[in-house]
């Protein structure tokens, strides 16, 4: 009779377990490119749930960006606001074992943005930020 291996755990997506976070909130202004501000390392191969608020200092003119990235290249959708209260933004997305989920912001113009709450959902237990400024 075979042995069977066990089967290795893949993380799905649950909004009511955070496993990663990185709250810390952050002003900052003048950056028009992207800049990685926040980053946590993947523990378990599968699909996550990310979240992140971002917000303008000034309705209407200034758009701020953000973006979810994966190990430095760009990996969820885009994400902007003009709204000078925080607007949350969640995304369903892949990763592997040791993946950096990163955080990516810029603002459109010369202004200021706003960031905080760059969390990972999933189905797994806690891990851990690499990095949350």
């Amino acid at each position: 009779m075979p042995i069977s291996l066990p089967q290795k755990h893949i993380a799905s997506p649950l909004d009511s377990n955070i496993v990663g976070f990185a709250d810390t909130e952050i002003i900052n202004g003048g950056t028009t490119s992207y800049v990685k501000y926040k980053e946590i390392k993947i523990p378990i191969k599968g699909k996550y749930r990310v979240k992140f608020d971002i917000a303008a200092n000034v309705t209407f003119t200034y758009q701020v960006n953000g973006w979810v990235y994966k190990n430095g290249a760009s990996w969820g959708t885009e994400r902007s606001t003009v709204s000078t209260t925080y607007v949350t933004f969640t995304e369903d997305l892949d990763f592997d074992v040791g993946d950096l989920v990163q955080l990516y912001i810029k603002v459109a113009t010369a202004g200021y943005a706003y960031w905080r709450n760059f969390r990972i959902y999933a189905d797994i237990g806690e891990t851990k930020v690499n990095m949350d400024s």
